[in-house]
């Protein structure tokens, strides 16, 4: 008597594929629909929480960790990207919507702007978490590296002048950033390179930073 094939009909495991990534876009649009409002009702917290609404860090985690559910750096780029453009876009949504706010055309202005940026750095961080997880060694090394230098060089930049609740937000910041070639890489020597990337790409990042605050005061003027 011959052996009974277990495995599914073909034409069944076909269709399933579909499915299965129209579930997953479906996360990634949730994931960032939801940061974007968060981040919104976040605005309204206490002077020192209010920054953990308002700083970059929990957006490009978000795209990292997007990417580095993905099977292809081509999706995990558009995984980030979209995420992130799915939290803008709720982020303002709610403003518009739910708080009824005036000057739609700036508003509409100002989110397109912000779309833009999110795009650019989602696709960046999102494709920097396959590397992470599923790149060569070298992959890997940078991954982890540029998320550590953009969150170090974010808090860096913040750090100046803010008052002691707000500073407690981004010494967290600071700390988790510098933290992560040791959270996400094993090899003591993957985790010194990696740190090496940091330190090296942590000017751009503080430029970086520099420019997206311009950017948000001349946007709020």
């Amino acid at each position: 008597m011959g052996a009974v094939s277990l495995a599914p009909p073909a034409r069944t495991a076909r269709r399933s594929r579909p499915a299965a990534a129209v579930v997953a876009w479906a996360g990634v649009a949730a994931a960032g629909g939801a940061l974007g409002v968060l981040s919104r009702l976040g605005d309204d917290l206490s002077a020192g929480w209010a920054w953990i609404a308002n700083i970059g860090g929990p957006w490009l985690v978000l795209a990292f960790a997007l990417g580095a559910s993905a099977g292809s750096r081509r999706v995990a780029a558009g995984r980030g990207a979209v995420g992130l453009l799915c939290a803008v876009g709720a982020y303002y949504g709610w403003i518009g919507a739910v708080e009824h706010a005036s000057g739609r055309h700036h508003l509409v202005a100002v989110a397109v702007l912000w779309a833009a940026a999110g795009l650019m750095a989602g696709a960046g961080f999102g494709a920097g978490g396959w590397w992470w997880r599923a790149g060569p060694r070298f992959g890997r090394l940078v991954g982890a590296g540029l998320l550590s230098a953009a969150l170090v060089g974010e808090a860096a930049v913040l750090l100046k002048g803010q008052p002691a609740s707000s500073q407690a937000v981004l010494l967290a910041e600071l700390a988790v950033g510098g933290a992560l070639p040791w959270v996400l890489l094993r090899d003591p020597r993957d985790v010194a390179r990696s740190a090496a990337v940091a330190v090296s790409a942590l000017p751009a990042a503080m430029v970086t930073t520099a420019a997206v605050l311009a950017l948000a005061a001349r946007l709020a003027s």
